[in-house]
């Protein structure tokens, strides 16, 4: 008898926990005005999908499709195939390394000389 209070309370337990993570609502970042432009602004887009042509919906399709696809062509060209631009960085590093570091402006100059005599107290 007690064995099985024990599970009951057990099984209890681990439901009432899963219910719990199964409820969360987690409140959106945006205020209510912003929600409401977003709904009026895809209402509209919908309205004029819904008001095109098939050839003006297909044209549309195929704009957006070529947008989409460009996106993610720059995506795999930065991330699959970063060859050029390692090169060119290393590159760029390389030239910077060989010119050397840039002077302070003003060193070597009479005034430069006599500031750090007189720094030195000479």
């Amino acid at each position: 008898m007690r064995k099985t209070i024990a599970i009951l309370i057990a099984g209890v337990a681990g439901l009432t926990s899963t219910l719990t993570l199964a409820d969360d609502k987690t409140p959106s970042d945006y205020t209510i005005g912003v929600q409401t432009q977003l709904k009026r602004e895809a209402d509209a887009q919908r309205l004029a999908l819904a008001r095109m042509t098939p050839q003006e919906k297909q044209a549309w399709r195929k704009a957006r499709n070529a947008e989409t696809q460009k996106s993610l062509d720059t995506i795999i060209k930065l991330t699959q195939d970063p060859k050029d631009q390692l090169h060119m960085q290393i590159n760029r590093t390389a030239a910077a390394s060989m010119a050397g570091p840039t002077p302070i402006r003003g060193m070597n100059t009479p005034e430069w000389d006599r500031d750090l005599k007189q720094e030195r107290g000479q």
